[in-house]
């Protein structure tokens, strides 16, 4: 799951929506993976998809907030093991 949250410019974000967005775009697939972690670990093929978006790793203007949750999303994927 992932939401996009309100395409704005940087200055007049809302900062309630922009933690919901964290939320749901990236502690919660912490969450997931710390959840399935032992699954994951004694399974003999694991692996984990994760679905990111190219805004996380290229700067498009107003989505600034969605970016971001990419880009610690993809951080968190990569890290993850």
């Amino acid at each position: 799951a992932a939401t996009l949250g309100t395409l704005s410019a940087v200055p007049v974000i809302d900062f309630k929506e922009f933690a919901k967005v964290l939320t749901l775009n990236v502690t919660a697939q912490a969450a997931l993976l710390a959840a399935f972690d032992p699954l994951l670990k004694a399974a003999e093929h694991a692996r984990v998809i994760g679905i990111t978006s190219a805004v996380g790793r290229t700067a498009r203007a107003y989505w600034g907030v969605y970016g971001a949750s990419k880009a610690a999303f993809e951080n968190l994927l990569l890290t993850y093991g």
